[in-house]
């Protein structure tokens, strides 16, 4: 890339501001913005969901002994939980004679942010750095993906550091999920102005695929007591499963109910094989699959492609990158920043664009150069 990425927020952020950001400079920005929606660029619209936004991400950021604990469910996730009532195992798991201290389960606590719940920091982080339109002559190379790349750098500045996994009083003792995908959506559209002009404006969303929760403990310490130890993580997905389906059914484009989805069937090219063959191919699919509302785009097409609309004057686009190749733009300068390796749309997402949304997965696609992703 010649020159340096464009601004965002209104031309308020330059690219290497925000890439030298550490977590008091980001929350600094945030009350800013807040402060001020006008001059950062964003729209009235979101003004009271930019000041949630702001105390969600405060409340959930790593903090100092107790101030941290007091409000963490123990051990602490970068998700907002709550103990659940009622929560006793039934009778057959039920020690005896009975233990006085049981693990204390929990559900999520969703919050309420523009027409979505949200749960999670990185989803959050995500809102507040999609308030602000991309700036005219905004596309993947000079925005876009750049612009992805600092989302994730800011993500990770709220991830508890080594010091502060050694605060006893924290009880950062478990694993967190990091999040294997990072996804922007955008959408063009042409208004009309002043003057009969049509006027292009790009209103964006950026996501991340399920991450920023503890996927390792005993039973009944994550989720609802079952007899599945992945409980816990199958509790948070189904929720953005259930976000993506449609209202009162169920199912994902009155077509896929929970646990089916595209990347759970065979391809063309599969089907085509031996009956024995076939049959470890659905087994390894069952394995290696994901459902709906595992990914990054969950967010970003809720936001633009699902209450955005589609109209004959909108185009689309969006990228995927992974976190591990953002990894060498990470460790370089800012003014010298590439676009790091794209990867296409999963087969989830394709059906979304394709058959959902109707707006096709051709520019979601990493470009023709793109090296394999």
């Amino acid at each position: 890339m010649s020159n340096l990425p464009l601004d965002a927020f209104g031309g308020k952020l330059f690219f290497t501001t925000a890439w030298e950001f550490n977590r008091a400079d980001v929350e600094t920005f945030i009350d800013q913005v807040v402060n001020d929606l006008t001059s950062h660029g964003v729209p009235d619209s979101w003004k009271t969901a930019a000041g949630l936004i702001r105390g969600y991400i405060t409340q959930l950021k790593p903090g100092q002994g107790n101030e941290s604990a007091s409000y963490y469910p123990i051990p602490p996730q970068y998700l907002y939980r709550k103990e659940l009532v009622n929560a006793a195992p039934p009778p057959e798991e039920r020690p005896d004679p009975p233990v006085a201290d049981e693990p204390v389960s929990f559900e999520l606590d969703p919050k309420a942010v523009s027409n979505h719940r949200v749960y999670g920091m990185y989803d959050f982080l995500g809102y507040f750095l999609s308030l602000a339109p991309a700036p005219d002559g905004a596309d993947r190379d000079n925005f876009f993906a750049p612009w992805l790349v600092i989302y994730w750098k800011w993500c990770k500045l709220f991830q508890a550091t080594e010091q502060e996994k050694k605060d006893s009083q924290l009880n950062w003792d478990k694993p967190i999920k990091d999040p294997k995908m990072l996804q922007c959506t955008w959408r063009k559209t042409n208004i009309e102005g002043e003057d009969n002009e049509d006027i292009e404006k790009i209103v964006f969303h950026m996501g991340a695929s399920l991450g920023g929760y503890a996927f390792v403990g005993p039973k009944g310490e994550y989720g609802v007591y079952q007899t599945k130890k992945n409980n816990w993580t199958q509790s948070i997905l189904r929720f953005r499963f259930n976000l993506l389906a449609d209202p009162g059914s169920g199912k994902v484009n009155n077509q896929y109910e929970w646990t089916k989805a595209p990347e759970y069937e065979l391809t063309a090219a599969q089907a085509k094989k031996s009956g024995e063959k076939v049959k470890k191919t659905l087994m390894n699919l069952a394995k290696s699959g994901w459902d709906f509302g595992n990914c990054a785009e969950t967010y970003p097409f809720l936001e633009i492609l699902s209450d955005g609309g589609h109209t004959s004057r909108t185009e689309y686009g969006g990228l995927s990158i992974k976190p591990e190749a953002m990894a060498a733009a990470l460790e370089g300068e800012p003014e010298a920043f590439k676009t790091p390796i794209i990867t296409p749309p999963c087969r989830n997402c394709q059906y979304l664009l394709e058959s959902k949304y109707g707006c096709g997965a051709g520019n979601f696609q990493p470009p023709v150069s793109n090296p394999t992703a």
